[in-house]
């Protein structure tokens, strides 16, 4: 990577890859989930470019990207993947990015739009330290003609805060790091159809801890990772004109291994497995009655294979999800029971560097929610 400049250009050198504000990262035409040490960033557009602006290009290690996430991800993942690895090695610094856009529209009045964020990073001997935080206003209107004689006139005003520190230990063969994710939505909407007005509230809160262990081997096919999160999530809806308010409320708990070692066979091999159980606690009610009580806990574990032959690169693997759902819904009892497999497979014929022809089959499903 570069010894100067910032993250951005770095990935910027990478042949294939495109990165802005509009698209974000697309390799080779596909959509990049942006992972960090093997987390995801989950964030965007402005907010994604600051990040990796704010950062020197010298804190990067190497940088991988996965085009086909294997058995190793789960089963309800899609897109392709890049993970930063961050450097243990580079030197200290210290940065801070301010970021921050307004425009405004004018249909029948005007209606404002912007945001504003502050990326904070600092390394000092062993220790990085990261705080990204911001807010972001949104006004809109939507004119809805549903037959000649109703009109519905949509006003929205969308307001979102977030605020996420981290912080990593960095040992001699291992890496500790703790992140926090806290954000918030509060949306008014006001529908009018020319004889009433209906206005409804939503509000979210998220909250989100995660501890991550991070063994450090010489040999970069090596990998062991340990991962518990810890998440609350509340949301609030109410409606005027109905008196109505729902509410629904999470608890996720979360814990996942993940391990990675070459092997001898063919010209280069290396496994993958791992596993992870999910928890999740919710509560819905309307008017401060129950409505609905869940506890979803989902059981996965996965074993991959990737190998090298000439200038072919093979993987298969599979991926095991087994789910149980105990609740109720009003009267009705909730008991769901479930095991899967999630079979992978890739080949690819490397013509020359970043040519080639591949083929692949990836099993994936989206849960309902």
């Amino acid at each position: 990577m570069l010894n100067s400049g910032s993250m951005l250009d770095g990935l910027k050198k990478i042949p294939g890859l495109m990165a802005s504000e509009s698209i974000d990262i697309l390799y080779q035409g596909k959509t990049l989930d942006v992972y960090m040490d093997g987390r995801p960033l989950k964030i965007s557009g402005n907010s994604l470019m600051s990040f990796l602006e704010g950062l020197p290009a010298n804190s990067i290690d190497r940088i991988e990207i996965i085009t086909n996430p294997g058995a190793e991800y789960s089963a309800t993942s899609g897109n392709a993947i890049i993970n930063i690895i961050s450097s243990k090695k580079s030197p200290n610094y210290s940065t801070l990015t301010y970021f921050g856009n307004y425009s405004f529209s004018n249909y029948d009045n005007y209606r404002n739009k912007f945001n504003n964020g502050i990326f904070i990073a600092s390394k000092i001997k062993n220790l990085n330290l990261k705080l990204n935080f911001g807010q972001s206003y949104k006004e809109s209107l939507l004119n809805s003609v549903i037959t000649d004689i109703i009109t519905l006139n949509n006003d929205k005003y969308l307001r979102y805060n977030y605020f996420r520190p981290s912080i990593t230990f960095n040992f001699n063969k291992s890496r500790l790091i703790f992140d926090n994710d806290l954000s918030s939505n509060n949306d008014d909407n006001f529908i009018n159809d020319k004889n009433n007005v209906v206005k409804t509230k939503n509000k979210i809160l998220r909250n989100d801890f995660v501890t991550t262990f991070q063994k450090i081997y010489d040999d970069r096919q090596k990998k062991f990772e340990a991962k518990l999160i810890y998440s609350l999530f509340n949301n609030d809806f109410y409606q005027n004109n109905l008196l109505s308010k729902n509410s629904s409320n999470q608890k996720n708990y979360s814990f996942s291994i993940d391990y990675s070692t070459p092997f001898n066979f063919l010209e280069k091999s290396k496994v993958n497995i791992g596993g992870k159980y999910d928890k999740e606690i919710m509560n819905i009610s309307h008017n401060n009655i129950s409505s609905l009580e869940l506890d979803r806990n989902t059981f996965s574990s996965y074993i991959e294979l990737q190998s090298k032959l000439n200038k072919f690169d093979l993987i298969a693997g599979v991926r095991g999800e087994k789910y149980e759902n105990i609740g109720n819904a009003g009267q009705n009892e909730i008991l769901f029971n479930k095991f899967q497999l999630f079979p992978n497979a890739s080949i690819q014929y490397n013509i020359m560097n970043s040519v080639f022809i591949s083929a692949n089959y990836n099993k994936k499903i989206k849960l309902l929610s």
